[in-house]
């Protein structure tokens, strides 16, 4: 579903961007402007286009981000996707291909992502991290501070460091995925010009890319607060859909992730072999700890990835299921 709106003759196709800021967007009526106006307000010396792909929203979305294309075809190249065509599941995976698709049309040096329930509260925010790369071309992808919005209305900085610098890499793989957020992410295109199947095909894009990010020159991180993500625990978002899906359903994205880490572990050829086995069971003591009355389903499809627990952290994971199981008696016995 690579037919671009409006067509490809726009002052936007004509354009040679030092940046492209891709966004993802479904379902996303009512946070839709905000995302796209604050990308549009970036004070920069550089020429940069906005990549949007709908993927097949039935709430206006659509129809709002063709309303910014038709006003903005300077600056915005939009596709409206078919959502039966852009997610195809293999093997119980659900591979989703409108954020790869949209990555792919980009066109700058550099690619800069916010999705479209996020956005951005810097008006520098690109001219800050292009400078980054491009004073540090050893660096893969530079980063930011940003603030984590709950639907109660408060924002919980998510800040790392106290000074800007290289981030190291024991602190994004003791934190993961969380480490930075989607909508503070550049790299350079040049970082997925070969990337690997494996990160392709995991059910989260964040945790791969930072990682693969590590292993290809590392990341910069600044403590400069340019964004704010949306931590919702309902409608479509994230944290919404993993609260609505089954563990049956849960434990084929886990697959993914160990997969990937698998495959990158190859792929680094074993440099990171025992962060990355740490990472993988983290993971799985983070999910067991969250689906104690699956405990033993989950080991038993886990086996691989349980194995790799140390002692403190399969006694902690024993203690803590040790314990589920007293209240639970406790409870049915009153």
């Amino acid at each position: 579903m690579q037919v671009e709106y409006l067509g490809d003759k726009k002052p936007v196709n004509s354009m040679h961007p030092l940046v492209s800021v891709v966004v993802t967007t479904y379902q996303h009526k009512e946070f839709i402007r905000q995302c796209i106006d604050a990308i549009l307000m970036q004070d920069v010396n550089f020429d940069y286009e906005i990549v949007i792909g709908d993927d097949g929203s039935t709430d206006g979305t659509a129809e709002i981000c063709k309303e910014y294309a038709f006003a903005h075809q300077d600056k915005i190249r939009l596709y409206v996707r078919d959502r039966n065509v852009s997610h195809i599941i293999i093997d119980g995976k659900d591979t989703r291909y409108n954020g790869i698709w949209n990555r792919m049309s980009a066109r700058g040096k550099y690619i800069a992502l916010c999705e479209g329930d996020d956005y951005w509260t810097d008006p520098l925010k690109l001219q800050k991290q292009v400078d980054v790369l491009e004073g540090n071309p050893e660096i893969a992808m530079c980063v930011t501070n940003a603030c984590q919005l709950s639907e109660n209305g408060l924002c919980d900085e998510q800040g790392r460091y106290s000074e800007s610098g290289i981030a190291s890499t024991e602190d994004v793989m003791r934190i993961g995925g969380g480490f930075a957020r989607t909508a503070t992410f550049m790299f350079r295109k040049s970082l997925i010009d070969n990337y690997p199947e494996c990160c392709l095909t995991c059910h989260v894009g964040d945790f791969p890319l930072q990682t693969f990010a590590l292993i290809n020159g590392g990341i910069y991180y600044l403590i400069d607060r340019t964004a704010v993500y949306r931590y919702f625990t309902t409608g479509n978002s994230w944290t919404a859909r993993v609260k609505r899906a089954s563990v049956e359903n849960l434990m084929k994205g886990w697959r993914s992730e160990f997969d990937m880490l698998s495959g990158l572990d190859e792929y680094s050829g074993g440099k990171y072999h025992e962060l990355f086995a740490w990472r993988a069971a983290r993971l799985l003591y983070e999910n067991m700890s969250r689906h104690r009355n699956k405990r033993k389903m989950i080991i038993d499809n886990f086996e691989d990835v349980y194995a790799c627990f140390d002692f403190k952290m399969k006694l902690k994971e024993r203690y803590h299921y040790l314990l589920y199981r007293i209240r639970n008696v406790c409870h049915f016995g009153r």
